[in-house]
């Protein structure tokens, strides 16, 4: 048997090496540190999470836990009409279609057009109008949409006339996608999802947080929820993030200083993050904004930022992360996995 230990972290060692893979590097440091050798090597997780690299990255997976459901999570589509963004779009849904984890819902993560801040009326609908064309042709799943910096109308138009309408703001959003409000809960089996709005004005635009009625709002629904039954929170803009001061970027520029800590995460981390840190149960927080893929696993929460079904808004990939979507397998027990898909 101690041969054959041997030969196991040797394995996980080249597995390592192999694919670079930060996330699964996490998943057996962390196993490692809580499980007994022997119990280690009994897990059918480690196993699994072997056998499945590179094309999914696992997280917490329970040999013996009963998978309850599977949503993808699709963001920051900027869709407008156009061949490329056309045809990727229509492509990202036929391949969550044909996908053999079977999701039973789409979770948009925002920034679905893009852009209805300072545009022309013209090219919003028309945008819009695409949004909901290629939904209908290439899906029947049903969503659950969180509001994106890019879906609010007229925020940073300079005509006055804009913000006469009836639609200006977030009023569009709803409008387009018959939503009564920004902010929701829902339960689907024993997961609670809880859709947040992190998009708030700004003298210089918005800035990333939750209002006080909202984030009172999440604190009665949280406490509600029972610690059995587990919770995913989403939203746009990331609540925790490590990338988006030093990587988003890449080098000196207006994004390090006032635009870095208003727009590229929220500003009221802290208390969000004491918040979490109440409720055992709350397992993932699924964001985009950023465009680019990361996870933090801090405390008993693991924060999640999903890239862009558009990457580079529909110019290849940004940085190192190409078009692509998510898939979470949730299980009964809290644990789950995902598998980052690039159509």
């Amino acid at each position: 048997m101690q041969s054959f230990v041997t030969l196991f972290d040797l394995r996980i060692f080249k597995c390592l090496v192999i694919y670079e893979n930060k996330i699964c590097f996490m998943f057996v440091v962390q196993n490692r540190q809580l499980m007994k050798r022997r119990n280690f090597l009994k897990s059918g997780a480690a196993l699994a999470t072997l056998a499945a690299l590179p094309t999914a990255l696992q997280a917490s997976k329970n040999n013996d836990s009963k998978q309850s459901l599977s949503f993808a999570m699709l963001t920051d589509v900027h869709i407008f009409p156009g061949e490329v963004p056309e045809k990727g779009f229509a492509a990202a849904l036929q391949s969550i279609a044909q996908h053999p984890a079977k999701p039973s819902f789409i979770v948009n993560g925002g920034d679905a057009i893009l852009d209805s801040l300072d545009n022309t009326e013209e090219a919003i609908a028309a945008q819009w109008q695409k949004w909901h064309q290629i939904v209908a042709q290439n899906t029947n799943l049903p969503f659950l949409h969180c509001l994106g910096n890019h879906d609010v109308y007229g925020w940073t138009n300079k005509n006055e006339a804009v913000k006469n309408r009836a639609d200006y703001g977030k009023k569009r959003f709803l409008n387009e996608l018959k939503l009564q409000q920004t902010y929701a809960h829902t339960q689907k089996g024993n997961w609670h999802f809880i859709v947040l709005d992190s998009i708030h004005p700004h003298p210089k635009g918005f800035e990333a947080r939750l209002d006080e009625n909202q984030f009172q709002w999440l604190s009665e629904t949280l406490a509600k929820i029972p610690q059995n039954e587990y919770v995913i929170l989403v939203s746009h803009v990331p609540l925790l993030s490590a990338v988006y001061r030093n990587v988003f970027e890449g080098k000196e520029s207006e994004l390090f200083t006032d635009l870095t800590d208003r727009i590229l995460a929220h500003r009221d981390v802290w208390r969000i993050k004491e918040l979490i840190s109440k409720h055992k149960n709350i397992k993932i927080c699924l964001s985009g904004h950023l465009h680019l893929q990361e996870e933090i696993k801090y405390l008993h929460t693991s924060y999640i930022n999903c890239g862009a079904v558009s990457g580079n808004w529909w110019k290849g990939a940004l940085q190192e992360f190409a078009p692509a979507y998510f898939v979470f397998n949730l299980a009964d027990d809290g644990t789950f996995n995902y598998e980052v898909v690039n159509y």
